[in-house]
């Protein structure tokens, strides 16, 4: 190749390279002016009472998408779940504290050799940095009905443990911070689990119950009603709504679904199961 040829070819490529970074930095730039803009225009008061669960997959989870989407979030609701600490390598946790984000931290079950260690390394990394990062930690996602009470209870213990090890760590770095910290620590599952023998007696070693009510009826709010109700009669306080995913018609379930929690903001009630952003298609 003459080499006039070959460097026209190489300022071609760096060109491409150049304007495709130039790209994505706009775009991100973009996406926090308007964040920012939105936060000024639109008060606190006007988020929904209600949380998100942050349910991206792994295929499309990048730093910057990450970022897009839970700065994004800061400016629609009041808290997102996350169902484990880091999605392909990127660290949620990190993210969600850089754009100020209350989270309910999650710690996934895996069967993958070190890899609840990991999750629970990287959790007590975010406590012990910054211990407002996770309002609550909750363990698995409806997966109690294959798992034994012991399994379990070991998995809260462990996890409390981790918990208060990084509570403990800010504090002494943090000598003079009268503040008390408190992160309760608990399961996530369908209310149907939890109303059996076995799930009331896992509830016991839960400092927070998060329970997930699916619905999908012309009376779901009736029904949510009556559900939500039998978790309170059982758990009292301690219950979290962890997941509410409501039915196929989506523009009034969540007209519905938003009244229904406003009546109730006093229960704390956490996340609302069912959310695509702009930056994200699921």
């Amino acid at each position: 190749m003459p080499r006039s040829t070959f460097s026209l070819c190489l300022y071609a490529g760096i060109t491409v390279v150049w304007y495709a970074a130039f790209i994505t930095f706009m775009i991100a730039a973009l996406g926090f002016v308007i964040a920012a803009l939105w936060r000024l225009i639109d008060p606190a008061a006007s988020r929904a009472p209600y949380g998100v669960l942050f349910n991206m997959s792994a295929a499309q989870a990048t730093p910057l998408s990450v970022q897009l989407e839970l700065d994004f979030i800061t400016t629609k609701f009041a808290t997102a779940r996350v169902l484990r600490p880091d999605l392909n390598a990127v660290n949620l946790l990190a993210i969600g504290r850089a754009v100020d984000l209350n989270m309910v931290c999650g710690v996934a079950w895996s069967d993958a050799i070190g890899d609840m260690q990991r999750q629970l390394d990287l959790l007590a990394q975010a406590i012990s940095s910054h211990p407002s990062t996770c309002s609550a930690v909750l363990i698995g996602n409806d997966d109690m009905a294959r798992m034994s009470s012991e399994t379990v209870r070991q998995a809260i213990v462990t996890t409390r443990e981790s918990v208060t090890k990084a509570v403990m760590t800010w504090k002494d770095r943090h000598p003079k911070d009268s503040t008390t910290i408190q992160v309760p620590v608990g399961i996530a599952q369908t209310d149907a689990q939890w109303v059996t023998a076995t799930g009331i007696v896992m509830a016991t070693y839960c400092d927070v119950v998060g329970v997930n009510i699916y619905l999908d009826s012309d009376d779901m709010i009736d029904t949510l009603n009556v559900k939500w109700n039998a978790m309170k009669a059982l758990f009292g306080d301690r219950v979290r709504l962890t997941g509410a995913r409501l039915g196929s018609s989506k523009a009034a379930a969540m007209g519905a679904f938003e009244t229904w929690a406003r009546s109730r903001k006093a229960d704390k009630l956490a996340i609302y199961a069912e959310y695509t952003s702009p930056y994200t298609k699921r």
